[in-house]
């Protein structure tokens, strides 16, 4: 049988106690840098596809016109 001491799992030391109070801190900036690039990258598909809708309802207004077909009349 082991005899009675300091328990060793937690840390006994302030240079322990720093360690563990950082990891949250480190793990935390790191997901923020990965997740920043995934962000900036979604929001540039974003505007891109906005940017080809607007132009397909640009083209789609600009033939129906050429056309002659009948378009919306403001009321």
């Amino acid at each position: 049988m082991a005899p009675p001491g300091p328990d060793r799992t937690t840390p006994q030391t302030t240079r322990g106690l720093l360690a563990y109070a950082a990891l949250p801190v480190v793990v935390g900036l790191a997901l923020l840098a990965l997740s920043a690039p995934l962000v900036l990258v979604a929001g540039l598909v974003g505007l891109a596809g906005g940017a080809l809708a607007a132009v397909a309802f640009a083209r789609s207004t600009a033939t129906a016109d050429r056309a002659g077909e009948p378009t919306r009349t403001p009321r």
